[in-house]
């Protein structure tokens, strides 16, 4: 008797025990299965607020402006120096030609003097050339800057549409039976952050060729301060 008791409990325990696996099993596959509905979704991309990015967007479209003046500013001072070079290198040449007229018997204190002159002129015109190549450096830096600022605010822009679509999917996910709207959604989405991982490193590649050029240009200007220190000094 009392091994049929202890046979009965064992398997009322051993049943209990298979229900309430069953129970918990069961509670889980369904968590499981809400929370995939709308929850697994991974982000490549971290998000941002929307105004925040057009913040960004606006300060871009600023850079931008100030590299495009800065570019102007440089391409007419390019310009001006041209013309200047041009200038002295004719009077570089009517010296010479007059120097050339000279007798070196007769007219030996006039040729010192004209020496002299043709010298320092092409001093001058050496210093000219070398401001010029600075401007030069100052427009590749500029349309460098203006490069990157395009790019950055494209990416912006590119962040600004996912950040839409992605608040759109989240609000569609709330709603019951739209499993299905929101699988397409996510596809949408990865493709999104696709292209605007491209567009950030493209925008990258650009930030890198804007800070060499403008490296170069600050190169070009401490060799430019050298040269006119040089030409000052006795």
């Amino acid at each position: 008797m009392t091994t049929t008791l202890r046979n009965a409990a064992y398997a009322l325990g051993l049943a209990s025990l298979l229900c309430f696996w069953g129970s918990t099993e069961g509670q889980a596959r369904n968590q499981k299965s809400t929370s995939t509905k709308v929850d697994t979704f991974v982000v490549l991309i971290p998000r941002h607020a929307i105004e925040d990015i057009e913040k960004n967007i606006v300060q871009m479209t600023g850079l931008r402006a100030t590299a495009k003046l800065r570019l102007d500013r440089a391409k007419d001072e390019v310009r001006a120096l041209e013309n200047l070079l041009d200038e002295r290198q004719k009077d570089l040449d009517a010296l010479e030609a007059h120097l050339d007229s000279l007798d070196s018997d007769r007219d030996a204190h006039p040729i010192v003097d004209l020496k002299k002159k043709i010298s320092l002129l092409e001093k001058f015109k050496d210093l000219l050339e070398l401001r010029k190549e600075v401007r030069e450096a100052e427009v590749q830096s500029a349309e460098a800057a203006i490069a990157y600022t395009q790019a950055q605010e494209e990416f912006y822009e590119g962040e600004v549409i996912l950040a839409k679509k992605t608040l759109q999917r989240d609000a569609i996910a709330k709603k019951q039976g739209s499993a299905a709207e929101v699988a397409t959604m996510d596809v949408d989405i990865k493709r999104l952050e696709e292209e605007l991982l491209e567009l950030w490193e493209k925008a990258l590649k650009r930030q890198d060729g804007s800070v060499s050029e403008e490296q170069d240009f600050l190169d070009m200007l401490k060799k430019l301060g050298e040269a006119q220190e040089s030409f000052h000094t006795p």
